[in-house]
């Protein structure tokens, strides 16, 4: 008996142990580190290097970014960090392994149009985590949460809503353009030069600022602002003949630029609504899987060279132009020695894809189908998928790419509601897929697809299951 009574001591004992443990960050003694016992946020930082500080419920005002620059740090919990200065980020991390953001909502009290800023802005760090935040209203061209040559970071089960801004799009420095325009910008998350990075089960929406005629004609979207006398060769990209850059909408949920750093990129399991590009990857060795992307101006995008890619299993329904999109940009080239000035480079092509068992549906009706009338002059689009060359003499050709199980379906052959009637309307995109004919993408391999007809019927060019696609 006694020996039976010693043994349950023992185990009480240990459950308190185990239970007084929970909550605690992972590797931190001594129980939570509160914020509220500090007179500000950032006091509780600075005064716990290293450690992950406990947020608790209820509104923190700042007025100055946090800012996070020791290994091992990080803030979690259930409060809500307020920026109160338009022009400031709310949390700046830099040169710093192993960081952990988790909970904490992040919001503006009062957002701007024509602002920078970020709500997380990364820089420099490595396996930084961002888990379950509520980002709110963190108006930007640049990105809500934005990391910057950070390898092996994750952001998962995350919330951007309302992110875009009004701004003006600059390429006037840029030798291939040499212009500026008004536009609506900003993406929901993004990564620049990253490896390893992996943006998982998010949710990126824009619920105020859409793309519809009322807003392009109240901010002057499209208008050309600055031009240089000397345009550059890219220059009549998505200009009109009278000078309007119908290119006003810019910008996307998930952005992942950089394709000649980035590789080893996950994006899966995201759903984005109402953005320019749902999801717009530059990157070699990516998978997109699982994707829901809803009502955007292109679905999924993958450009200026990425290679071994793998698109599968994602859903888009209501883009505006494309559905999914592959070009080698003018950002991809073939690997070259090195010559005088211009040293060695490694090859940056759009190469080895796999495209699989997804579904493209309502192509045409999405909220800015309203600019792409069955009449647009450009016969490539609106498309379901579209493979694409470089607009550079130099871009290497796309090649090697298998379309597989694949659904793209055409809303309007049932009956939809128009006008209160329930009527069969005519397909709003042009073709199901779209080659471009100069240089011919190489190597196409389609297999297993149902393609319902656009209004110009299935594709520009012969899809066959075996071989390239032929004329």
């Amino acid at each position: 008996m006694l020996h039976s009574c010693a043994g349950k001591v023992a185990l009480m004992f240990a459950v308190l142990i185990v239970l007084s443990g929970c909550g605690k960050p992972a590797g931190q003694a001594g129980g939570p580190i509160d914020a509220s016992r500090y007179a500000s946020l950032q006091d509780a930082i600075d005064a716990n290097p290293g450690k992950m500080i406990f947020v608790p419920a209820g509104i923190r005002e700042i007025s100055q970014p946090l800012r996070i620059q020791r290994d091992g740090a990080g803030i979690y919990g259930y409060g809500a960090i307020i920026q109160t200065s338009p022009g400031e980020d709310i949390l700046q991390i830099r040169n710093a392994a192993d960081v952990r953001i988790e909970g904490v909502t992040f919001r503006r009290v009062s957002p701007e149009f024509h602002r920078s800023v970020k709500a997380v802005d990364a820089e420099n760090c490595r396996a930084l985590v961002l888990k379950d935040l509520k980002i709110l209203d963190n108006r930007t061209n640049r990105a809500a949460v934005l990391l910057t040559n950070s390898d092996y970071c994750r952001v998962e089960a995350c919330e951007v809503i309302n992110y875009k801004t009004i701004a003006i799009d600059d390429r006037v420095k840029d030798p291939l353009y040499g212009y500026a325009f008004n536009a609506i910008d900003g993406h929901g998350i993004r990564a620049i030069s990253c490896k390893g990075t992996q943006i998982l089960h998010n949710r990126v929406m824009e619920k105020e600022l859409l793309p519809t005629k009322e807003i392009m004609e109240k901010y002057q979207l499209g208008h050309m602002v600055k031009r240089l006398d000397k345009l550059g060769p890219l220059a009549s990209y998505g200009v009109s003949k009278d000078g309007f850059l119908f290119i006003w909408h810019q910008g996307a949920g998930i952005g992942v630029h950089g394709a000649s750093v980035n590789t080893q990129t996950q994006i899966e399991g995201n759903y984005i609504e109402n953005a320019a590009q749902g999801i717009d990857a530059h990157s070699d060795f990516m998978t997109l899987v699982g994707n829901h992307v809803e009502d955007c101006y292109i679905g999924l995008k993958a450009f200026h060279g990425s290679r071994g890619v793998i698109i599968a299993n994602n859903i888009v329904r209501a883009a505006a132009k494309y559905g999914i999109l592959l070009r080698p940009g003018s950002g991809s080239f073939e690997a070259s020695e090195a010559l005088g000035t211009q040293a060695a480079r490694g090859e940056n092509v759009e190469r080895g894809f796999i495209i699989s068992n997804n579904i493209i549906s309502d192509t045409g009706w999405g909220s800015e189908s309203w600019r792409l009338a069955s009449d647009e002059s450009d016969p490539s689009m609106p498309a379901a998928i579209k493979l694409g060359t470089g607009p550079l003499p130099e871009n290497p050709v796309l090649r090697d790419v298998i379309v597989q199980g694949n659904l793209v379906y055409d809303r309007g052959r049932d009956k939809v509601l128009v006008d209160g009637k329930a009527q069969t309307v005519p397909p709003r995109y042009k073709r199901a897929v779209w080659m471009d004919e100069k240089p011919v993408p190489e190597n196409i391999i389609f297999m297993g697809n149902i393609f319902h007809a656009g209004s110009k019927g299935v594709s520009n060019r012969k899809v066959t299951p075996q071989g390239p696609a032929q004329k």
